[in-house]
């Protein structure tokens, strides 16, 4: 698949998440907007930093009518002892195929070994933002500064805001 970019639409997928539930992000679809970041590898530094960045701003994405969605290759299993391990608050997805990695342009050279990027989907299923960095300072920032763009769009078209943070 060619590099997606905003304006595209979110391919559609299934995942089981960190409790072995099934994510269909077209049920997520008209509910929220998506915060949906890729991250290489569960439980390494900068992943580490990544996911505790997002479980400390939750309550602000909450606000901002968002929900926080991390995917990853490997196990159920591994997302589940992640997930626990660092008491994190949102949901973990296990792309052990790395299909869905694949749709979203989420691995590196070769297509081999995953890379960190960040999509904000709209609740109309549009790529709002992409940002690709190594890095795991800046895709917190780069989702957040979107969804309050997102939000300031919809006040002046008289869509009704997002509730407050709870």
């Amino acid at each position: 698949m060619s590099e997606l970019k905003e304006g595209d639409a979110a391919p559609l997928f299934t995942l089981q998440d960190d409790e072995g539930r099934s994510f269909s992000l077209s049920d997520e679809l008209g509910r929220a907007h998506i915060v949906l970041y890729f991250y290489p590898k569960d439980d390494t530094p900068g992943c580490r930093a990544e996911a505790q960045a997002f479980r400390d701003e939750v309550k602000q994405f909450f606000g901002l009518d968002a929900t926080i969605i991390g995917v990853s290759t490997g196990t159920v299993q591994a997302k589940a002892e992640f997930k626990r391990k660092y008491a994190l608050n949102f949901r973990l997805l296990a792309d052990e195929d790395k299909a869905v990695a694949r749709m979203y342009g989420a691995l590196g050279l070769l297509g081999i070994s995953p890379r960190r990027i960040t999509f904000v989907v709209g609740r109309d299923g549009r790529i709002r933002r992409v940002f690709a960095s190594p890095l795991p300072q800046g895709h917190l920032e780069a989702a957040k500064g979107a969804l309050f763009q997102m939000r300031e769009e919809e006040q002046r078209r008289g869509a009704p805001a997002a509730p407050a943070a709870p």
